[in-house]
């Protein structure tokens, strides 16, 4: 088999050091995590255990020990809760979200046993969790896999039922279920907040799942303490902040070696056309593509996937050339991204998008898209953690201000401001 797609950790703490990679021969591919020392094959092992002691049960990705420190997993086809929320979203459906946001409920609770009690951190929590302390009774279970993000469960199309394709994380003492709940939603909403505008805002999926305020604190800390606990100290929030702008990376060791690509999807008012996508294959740090496009019904939005995996991009261009030879910079755009004050976009969704309106009906001729890859696969880097949690804080706090902004004592002080000046002025 040949290996396809390279990814190291090696910011973490030694024992939770590995590479992962994709194999592949001919149709079939195979993802294998290894440990890079010796500390880590422990590592390896749980997640072996832990799915050789549920795998009955059918929900988790089959795998299997290939070495004492290498395990692999099959690779699932399919798609992610993830991008079936997307999609209810983008139908404004805030039914079927809420009802795709019940199912998650339910198949996190697989394989655990739930017992709703005082909770009482033991020794080897706080090691992993820190100091907490709950004002009421949770529900907590033991062998709670706390990485189960909405990415991290996909709808495999062998057999259409969903499957966990990450079980890295998996504690044996009790962990409360909601915290669960709050990574995978915080996770959601710093990387898709701009779909859920004007339809669900973060606080009102937290109330989904009677999650109150000082729960969410309390959870944000336990966050803060497993990233320390994973990275280490030197990796804690601050720091990575920093780190982003000062650390250099080997682009080349970051890339995969095959298998980048950029896809450009037409919307034709319902849905994007899936079997009409553009694909064009990147080689190299340094991209530019002439992509022609040819209209054969009418196309309401066009879609850019600038790359298949999580990135970071740096000077990124996008623009439109007529059939009259006329070129549009594309300035106003949905992303799912982060752009940082250099205007770097750091897109920490596996599913990187651009969309913007088609204002030339069929009169476009081609997409120009130009970008430097500073960096790609970025699902353990803790400096996107530290972003992706300041994200979710800044939009947290915007909430807030929304919602105090409808409030009627803002309306009332905010009317007595303005008789205030106006008397002033006059």
């Amino acid at each position: 088999m040949k290996k396809i797609y390279s990814k190291i950790t090696k910011e973490r703490r030694k024992q939770f050091q590995i590479e992962t990679y994709i194999m592949k021969d001919g149709e079939q591919r195979l993802v294998v995590k290894r440990a890079l020392a010796k500390d880590g094959a422990a590592h390896i092992r749980k997640m072996s255990d832990y799915y050789e002691k549920n795998k009955d049960e059918g929900i988790l990705c089959p795998s299997k020990l290939i070495s004492e420190n290498e395990i692999a997993f099959e690779f699932l086809t399919g798609e992610s809760l993830c991008n079936t929320m997307l999609e209810a979203l983008e139908d404004k459906d805030e039914v079927r979200f809420l009802s795709l946001l019940r199912m998650y409920d339910g198949i996190i609770r697989n394989n655990v046993n739930i017992e709703k009690r005082t909770f009482m951190p033991d020794a080897q929590f706080v090691q992993v969790f820190g100091e907490v302390s709950f004002p009421d009774e949770m529900e907590c279970g033991k062998e709670m896999n706390i990485d189960m993000s909405f990415d991290n469960i996909i709808k495999d199309q062998t057999d259409s039922k969903y499957k966990i394709i990450d079980y890295e994380w998996v504690f044996s003492f009790p962990i409360p279920v909601k915290f669960v709940i709050y990574r995978a939603v915080s996770a959601f909403y710093t990387r898709n907040g701009s779909a859920m505008k004007d339809i669900m805002t973060i606080n009102e999926i937290y109330d989904c799942f009677d999650m109150t305020e000082e729960e969410i604190v309390i959870f944000e800390n336990m966050n803060e303490a497993f990233n320390q606990y994973v990275y280490g100290e030197k990796n804690g929030y601050n720091a990575s902040l920093i780190a982003y702008k000062k650390e250099v990376y080997d682009v080349k060791k970051l890339l995969p070696e095959e298998n980048l690509f950029l896809q450009v999807f037409l919307n034709d008012g319902t849905n994007y056309l899936e079997d009409k996508a553009i694909t064009n294959h990147i080689i190299g740090q340094n991209v530019k593509l002439n992509i022609p496009i040819e209209f054969t019904q009418y196309v309401s939005e066009i879609r850019l996937d600038p790359l298949n995996v999580s990135c970071v991009l740096q000077n990124l261009k996008v623009q439109i050339v007529t059939k009259d030879n006329n070129e549009y910079e594309i300035e106003h755009y949905r992303h799912n991204a982060i752009i940082t004050k250099d205007h770097d976009f750091i897109f920490a969704s596996e599913d990187p998008q651009i969309i913007f309106e088609n204002q030339w009906e069929n009169n476009v001729r081609e997409v120009k898209i130009a970008f430097r890859i500073r960096e790609a696969g970025l699902q353990d880097n803790p400096i996107l953690s530290a972003l992706s949690e300041l994200k979710c804080h800044m939009n947290k706090v915007e909430n807030e201000l929304e919602y105090i902004k409808g409030t009627k004592v803002y309306k009332i002080l905010l009317e007595r401001k303005v008789d205030k000046v106006l008397g002033e002025n006059e």
